[in-house]
Order: C-alpha cells, then structure tokens, then sequence
C-alpha cells in the first residue's frame, strides 16, 4: 500500500469520528434549546453551533481527499486554496475547543442540572484531549530544539574533557609526578570555578531577596 493511500485511509477514519463527536455535541446542544434549559444560555453557544456545521461539511467534503491527492488532481493552485481553508479550520478548532471547555465549566459551576447527561462529559474530555494535543505540537518542537542544542553542546564539551584527560592520562604515564600535579591542578582549578559561580548565584539570590 502507497503512502499516498495511507494518508488517505487515515484521514478518513480521523474524519469519521471528529464528525460522529461533533455530531453528539450539536444534537446535545439543540436538545438544551429545545427543552429551553435556561441555565445552559451562554455567549459561546451560538458560536460552537457554528462552527461544528462548518466542522462537519468541511469533513465530509475532505474525509476522502488530503492535500497530496487535491494537488495531484486539481493543480497546486486548488492545493493553496485548500491548505488555506484547512488553516482556518484549525484555527477555528482550537478556538471551538476553548470556548466548548469554558461552555462545560460554566454548565458545572452553574449546577445546570438539565444540562447533565453523557454527551457534556463526552465533550468536557475531547476538549480536554484535543487542546492537551495542540499544546503538545505546539511546544514539542521547542524542546527538541532546545533538547538538540544542549546534547550537540553537551557532545562537544565531553571531547573538550576526554581530550584533557587522554593529555593528563599520557603524562602521567611518561612523569607520574607531574601528571599528578597537572591532575590535581585541573581538579583545584574546577572547584575554584565552582565555588566563584556558587557564590555569584548565592550575592544575586540575597539582593534579589533584599529587593
């Protein structure tokens, strides 16, 4: 199997259930306005209605296409405008989850009790886990690069050490005295540094506590 058609598979069952969720939440809502549970009221409502019809014709309408086959099949100009589409998508998701977990707490701050069945828990946790994942792809790149930046430093500042200790290692091979003082000079020298930096950080914590 391609991995065109792997995309293309994964997509559609990603499709599938964002649109039986979405679905849930909607017919949730609609039954609060119909039994016209007074408490439910809220400025997002009519936002979250919104969004989940343009949610769910935007999935029906992409389920079987992800970008690779639009552009193979349309030309690159249709790809552009539907990435630019599916951006405004994904930032009217996030939106949507925000404002869909601040719906949730205010029906549970409230105590709305005709507001309470399974399908407001149900959108209480995919909010949670949608905006958990957000964060995630969000940040995740700042710590690999953070993370790549430190092991390429922390690679480079071993074979500063190895170097000095194969020098250290050769000399005292060939003059145990004087590779003993160069040793124990080397070692003198980083706790010097040590102490210096120690008493740095200790003077700037008690004027930053003094302030």
């Amino acid at each position: 199997m391609s991995p065109e058609n792997i995309e293309a598979i994964f997509w559609a069952f990603l499709s599938i259930i964002g649109i039986v969720l979405m679905g849930l939440t909607y017919t949730y809502i609609d039954k609060l306005e119909r039994i016209k549970c007074a408490c439910a009221e809220h400025p997002y409502k009519n936002f979250i209605k919104k969004y989940i019809i343009f949610a769910i014709c935007f999935l029906l309408v992409t389920a079987f296409l992800p970008p690779s086959m639009v552009v193979g099949f349309a030309g690159p100009v249709y790809g552009m405008i539907y990435l630019v589409v599916k951006w405004i998508y994904v930032i009217a998701t996030v939106v949507f989850f925000v404002y869909a977990l601040r719906y949730v707490q205010y029906l549970t701050r409230e105590k709305c009790k005709c507001s309470e069945e399974i399908r407001r828990d149900v959108l209480y946790w995919w909010s949670i886990t949608q905006l958990v994942i957000f964060a995630i792809l969000i940040v995740l790149p700042f710590i690999l690069m953070v993370a790549t930046g430190a092991f390429a430093l922390a690679v480079k500042s071993g074979k500063g050490v190895v170097s000095n200790l194969d020098k250290t290692v050769m000399m005292t091979a060939v003059n145990p005295v004087k590779g003993a003082k160069k040793a124990t000079g080397a070692l003198l020298d980083d706790v010097s540094v040590a102490s210096r930096s120690l008493k740095r950080t200790m003077k700037s914590l008690k004027s930053k506590m003094g302030k």
